[in-house]
């Protein structure tokens, strides 16, 4: 269950060698109040950031005539099984920083580790302030006797999950779908703080307008003819069903790989939620081998195009982006490739090569001019091999997951 026992705020005087002091605030999930100044803390941060792409308020706070239960929010599946906390960093009387502290219960048994995760790191070019966060963040770790504090991320990182990473390069291309985006300043405050590498992700870009080849199609037809197989999109009228297909897929699929965890029926309730607002059911496709589903992939629309922040009289609230969102979605060009699954026994034997054939031809129907391909761990050469070799693209953006021992 959710860790509420930090209702009340409490206030820490974080000493250092400047004159003044460092007011760190710390504050559990039924502090509406700090948490609405945590989620806003952003806006107020990249305010002159042209690319920055905050999420939907509702997506934090949770919105009850959208339907959505945000993450900073009792409610939410995540904190079934998990123990968070936050913080806010003041200096001169203003917030300068944040932070949250998580601790991932159910990771933790299915790998059999003793890690927290720091999260929703944001700060002001300051080492005082990030120095004083991440006291508190192994302060508290140490005390529920974890061993390792590993992020950034949101409160944890699974491979599945949205915002995952520090960015290392590529600040001058805006961030696509539920990608991270930070100023290069973070790397050196977090790296002077003690924390090493712990994995790399790799974002692909690849030309959607490219010119498909004979070779192509001729290994289409080799690797349909040799493994029978048959692919169908994704059905609106039975989501559900496929939705659940998708995640027994990917649990098979991803089993194996560093930071996984099995998706949950909550997951995929919250995946369907989504993928009803924004799918496009041609870009998500199954191959079936012998009438089984074994393999999906699918692509959604950079819907960031369109939720970016306006000058507008209309102003930037969740309704008036959605609804951007919504009239202006046909227009997008870019596409994330979002997620690739392939059941054991049938990898390496070119069914995600067949399926991602298909989409991009569908692509050209559109007004896509390039893909994204992300996140890929750094040793998925499989996939990278699939977005670079085959799909023409270049790494042109490193997210890195950092690790500290405590």
């Amino acid at each position: 269950m959710a860790d509420v026992n930090n209702l009340l705020t409490r206030q820490l005087k974080v000493k250092n060698l400047c004159t003044m002091s460092i007011v760190i605030e710390e504050f559990g999930l039924e502090n509406k109040k700090k948490l609405q100044k945590f989620a806003e803390f952003p806006w107020k941060l990249y305010k002159n950031e042209p690319l920055y792409v905050p999420q939907l308020k509702g997506e934090l706070m949770g919105n009850k005539l959208l339907g959505i239960k945000g993450l900073l929010t009792p409610g939410h599946p995540y904190h079934k099984n998990g123990k968070v906390t936050h913080w806010l960093a003041y200096k001169n009387d203003k917030i300068a920083g944040r932070m949250s502290g998580a601790i991932n219960e159910t990771f933790n048994k299915f790998h059999n580790e003793s890690i927290a995760n720091f999260g929703f790191f944001e700060c002001e070019n300051d080492h005082e302030v990030a120095k004083a966060l991440f006291h508190e963040a192994e302060k508290w770790a140490r005390a529920h006797k974890m061993k390792t504090l590993r992020g950034p991320g949101f409160y944890s990182n699974a491979t599945h999950e949205p915002y995952q990473g520090l960015l290392l390069n590529g600040y001058d291309d805006p961030p696509c779908l539920e990608m991270a985006y930070h100023p290069p300043y973070y790397i050196d405050l977090v790296e002077k703080n003690g924390f090493k590498k712990a994995k790399d992700y790799y974002a692909v870009l690849i030309d959607a307008r490219q010119d498909y080849t004979e070779q192509n199609d001729r290994v289409v037809k080799i690797i349909q003819k040799r493994t029978k197989a048959v692919t169908r999109q994704l059905d609106m009228k039975n989501l559900k069903r496929d939705v659940a297909t998708i995640v027994k897929i990917y649990n098979e699929a991803w089993k194996n790989n560093w930071g996984f965890l099995p998706l949950t029926d909550d997951d995929g309730d919250a995946m369907a939620e989504v993928l009803a607002l924004v799918a496009v059911p041609d870009l998500i496709r199954f191959a079936q081998v012998n009438g089984s589903d074994c393999a999906v992939v699918g692509f959604l629309p950079d819907l960031n195009e369109k939720l970016s922040l306006k000058k507008s009289l209309l102003g930037n609230g969740d309704i008036i982006r959605i609804l951007r969102m919504v009239l202006g979605r046909k227009s997008i060009e870019r596409y994330r490739f979002f997620f690739l699954g392939v059941t054991q026994e049938h990898q390496h034997t070119g069914l995600d090569f067949l399926l991602t054939h298909e989409i991009k031809q569908r692509l050209l129907m559109t007004r896509a001019k390039s893909i994204e391909a992300s996140l890929l761990l750094e040793e998925n050469h499989a996939v990278i091999n699939l977005a670079v070799k085959r799909g023409g693209g270049k790494i042109y953006k490193t997210y890195r997951i950092y690790d500290k021992y405590l």
